[in-house]
């Protein structure tokens, strides 16, 4: 019996998440007072993706016109493309 492309994608997240979760208690045993450290070090890290994400949209609206990069596909790409050429 064939398995579906949604049974699939359901294993290999199973599976990847019970390596994450692996990693995470791996990681516990190795860092100072893990129940408050490992939290902190999470929250941070998506505060900081956050920022840069914030940053890179500034810097794209600031150098093309928010009317053109609303409606554009690859507003990246068109970014990049002002910048370098």
């Amino acid at each position: 019996m064939r398995r579906s492309k949604l049974a699939e994608t359901f294993q290999y997240r199973r599976s990847s998440s019970l390596v994450r979760a692996k990693a995470r208690t791996y990681l516990g045993g190795e860092v100072k007072n893990p129940e408050k450290n490992i939290p902190r070090v999470i929250g941070f890290s998506v505060l900081i993706v956050a920022v840069l994400y914030l940053l890179m949209s500034v810097m794209i609206i600031g150098t093309i016109p928010w009317r053109d990069a609303a409606v554009s596909h690859a507003a990246v790409s068109e970014f990049i493309g002002k910048l370098y050429g």
